[in-house]
């Protein structure tokens, strides 16, 4: 810890380099600085932060669908042609983006199993289904049981694509999730 604040302090007086501290966390009782590194056109976050915020990623998106779907159809956006088409496939979309970035919660600490892949996407089928739940008693929405179909193959969609590209080591997406668990390492 001590090497990687003196690496700080050295960067704050190179002219070449800007530290931007935005706050501090608390984070496994100690507190780490908030900060992006700015180097000539690059920006790189610090990798504890990076961590923080992509833990943080999927119960945000959760708290964005629910405040979503406790809106009316057309009160945040509406598209001309095709509006119901469009929503109805976002279904698929959204909760398989849900799915994966629990995957991405699991591989920051390098702990995507098998049990642990079927657990976050029993538990993104489980927030579509409460999701569905909650849309019965908004006024001007309505909950069915084929938009929560949808949103099962949604996160069916992103099961099956992870289950091959990371346990099955097929397709070419098999080397990223594998590059993102090394990423992620501690050092």
């Amino acid at each position: 810890m001590d090497r990687k604040i003196m690496l700080f302090a050295k960067m704050r007086f190179n002219k070449r380099i800007i530290l931007l501290n935005v706050g501090f966390f608390m984070i496994k009782f100690s507190l780490v600085p908030f900060s992006v590194i700015f180097y000539g056109n690059r920006r790189f976050l610090n990798l504890i932060t990076l961590r923080w915020i992509v833990r943080v990623l999927p119960f945000t998106y959760m708290g964005f669908i629910w405040f979503l779907s406790s809106r009316p159809a057309d009160a945040i956006v509406n598209f001309h042609v095709h509006d119901s088409f469009i929503k109805e496939s976002l279904h698929l979309v959204e909760f398989g983006i849900l799915y994966l970035l629990f995957v991405l919660f699991l591989l920051v600490d390098g702990k995507l199993t098998r049990r642990a892949n079927l657990i976050v996407a029993i538990l993104s089928c489980l927030w579509g289904l409460i999701d569905e739940i909650h849309q019965a008693f908004v006024p001007y929405r309505s909950a069915t049981v084929i938009d929560f179909v949808k949103d099962a193959i949604g996160v069916a969609v992103g099961y099956w694509i992870v289950w091959r590209s990371y346990f099955l080591k097929k397709g070419k997406l098999s080397g990223l999730f594998t590059k993102v668990e090394r990423w992620f390492r501690p050092e």
